[in-house]
């Protein structure tokens, strides 16, 4: 009788032993695998020209990027017709958007006034009398 309770809780063990490797290995491939499967989203850039068109400073947006005066904003710009937090750059669906934060002088895209627009690659963006140019 011992030794069928005996051998009956090998098996009861070894199904569990089983059951735990399955468990670690799944977990394993989980966080390996499938995590490097993720769509890494497209990243635009901004560029802030000087008055020759060379390139300043580049910002990254692969979330959203704020352009102003203030030193908090993500890309920062020394122009006294800007106001502190003045535009923002933010993906849309799979575009890019330039949107006017309700500044007191305007947002212009290729020499046009846009309150909200779509940016493709190459577009100059004008706040007072700073270019920015946007690089997809």
């Amino acid at each position: 009788m011992v030794n069928l309770v005996l051998f009956a809780l090998k098996f009861v063990f070894i199904i569990l032993f089983y059951l735990l490797v399955i468990l670690v290995v799944r977990g394993i491939y989980k966080d390996t695998f499938v995590s490097t499967k993720k769509k890494v989203k497209e990243v635009g850039k901004l560029q802030l020209l000087n008055p020759q068109g060379n390139i300043i400073k580049e910002v990254a947006v692969s979330k959203d990027a704020v352009i102003g005066r203030s030193e908090k904003v993500d890309l920062t710009i020394e122009d006294d017709f800007s106001s502190y937090s003045h535009a923002k750059v933010f993906i849309q669906g799979n575009d890019f958007v330039l949107k006017d934060l309700k500044s007191t002088n305007g947002t212009y895209l290729n020499s046009k006034k846009v309150s909200k627009e779509t940016l493709n690659d190459g577009d100059i963006i004008a706040i007072g009398k700073t270019k920015i140019k946007f690089v997809k």
